[in-house]
């Protein structure tokens, strides 16, 4: 089954994306690894909604920026998986997977959990409630 994908001419004023477009500083999200349990019992929708702006900010400043950034502002930083307190486990992970990296989700510190490759950032857990995910 082939799809027919029709382009929609951009807003006067905005540049269009495309594939071609990505560059290798750009961070995208991938949500596909998400563990749920590691969320869903949040309801502080301002949390959620702070969470949003620092996706916005993180895809701004690219990964050169994180890179830059100290790691308790915009900056990534390491975590072994044996420092991870959840239960549920990521069925993406191979056992050689030693370390995960941490983005930070908020200004307090709570943390996003995953693993950086090429230019996504697959997101495992999403630390709502500090200390949720690991102990800091």
């Amino acid at each position: 089954m082939t799809h027919k994908f029709k382009i929609i001419p951009p807003i006067q004023g905005v540049a269009s994306v495309s594939r071609t477009a990505v560059s290798s500083n750009d961070v995208l999200f991938s949500f596909k690894y998400l563990v749920e349990e590691s969320y869903n019992k949040c309801s502080n929708s301002k949390f959620f909604t702070d969470l949003l702006g620092r996706f916005k900010k993180y895809s701004t400043i690219g990964w050169q920026g994180i890179r830059a950034s100290g790691r308790h502002q915009w900056g990534m930083e390491k975590m072994p998986v044996s420092q991870i307190k959840h239960t549920a486990k990521v069925e993406c992970l191979t056992p050689d997977v030693k370390d995960l990296h941490i983005l930070r989700s908020s200004g307090d510190n709570r943390v996003l959990v995953g693993l950086q490759e090429q230019q996504v950032f697959h997101i495992f857990f999403i630390e709502a409630s500090f200390g949720d995910i690991s102990n800091h």
